[in-house]
């Protein structure tokens, strides 16, 4: 017989590895009446650990992955459409970025592998619900940018062998590349589009027309995941330049509001 504490640690082990459960199922495994796990759910909810449901409850995941405001739930979308293009069991570099997260949000059951020089990334990949193992580049810390950068980075990052890299930069332009506020990321994420594979770009429709200090330069991509209120002109250089896009509907202000009110 499982005490209190006991039974919701158990309950949190089950969750993270079958990511729901039924009241009545639970109840019978664990030899407990339906009102106890019920009480259970509503404790765990409490503290933000997991999401009740009509009979039962499912799991969440931690708070570094929680939607924060509208554009980072328009990453979730926008991740969405990425993601079921990916090779299977791919290895992917990921940099640091909102969108990142909802990129490991939807691949934390999956079998793959997930290659970053982001700190806040690897933290997030060695929370115990998040399957895909990971690898860090190491290197040089540059504090101002928050990533390891430099020589070492990028060759640690290469000899991975990544399949694919998913971008997401402060700015885009089919001509610029993608631009970015610090020196050593735009250098670091230049070489590695030229070197890897498959290159898929995550960029709601504003980091159109925003601008960054520092530029990759153009880039060849394969897919783009963004918004159908882009450019006309950027949608017919993209096409011209053989990139795949998967456009979802263009978002209000109003709507980025309410996304964050709902998220």
């Amino acid at each position: 017989m499982y005490l209190p504490d006991e039974r919701r640690a158990c309950i949190l082990r089950l969750l993270e590895e079958r990511g729901s459960l039924r009241t009545a199922s639970l109840a019978r495994e664990l030899c407990v009446t339906d009102e106890s796990i019920r009480n259970d759910f509503i404790c765990l909810e409490r503290q933000g650990l997991l999401e009740r449901f009509h009979g039962g409850a499912r799991h969440v995941m931690p708070g570094i992955f929680r939607n924060v405001g509208g554009e980072t739930r328009l990453g979730v979308l926008l991740a969405r459409r990425i993601v079921p293009l990916l090779p299977p069991r791919a290895a992917l570099f990921l940099e640091e970025s909102r969108q990142a997260f909802a990129v490991i949000a939807e691949l934390a059951r999956t079998s793959c592998t997930i290659v970053s020089n982001s700190p806040r990334i690897l933290g997030a990949l060695s929370a115990p619900c998040v399957a895909p193992e990971c690898v860090s580049t190491g290197g040089r810390f540059d504090k101002e940018a928050g990533i390891y950068a430099g020589e070492a980075a990028l060759r640690a990052a290469l000899a991975a062998r990544p399949d694919c890299l998913v971008l997401s930069p402060e700015s885009f332009s089919p001509e610029r590349g993608c631009g970015y506020g610090h020196l050593s990321r735009a250098r670091m994420m230049r070489e590695l589009a030229r070197a890897i594979p498959m290159v898929f770009l995550i960029c709601p429709a504003s980091r159109f027309v925003a601008a960054a200090p520092f530029e990759t330069g153009a880039l060849p991509i394969h897919t783009l995941a963004t918004e159908d209120g882009i450019p006309q002109e950027a949608v017919q250089t993209l096409r011209s330049q053989g990139v795949r896009l998967e456009l979802i509907p263009s978002l209000s202000p109003e709507d980025l509001r309410e996304m964050r009110e709902q998220f």
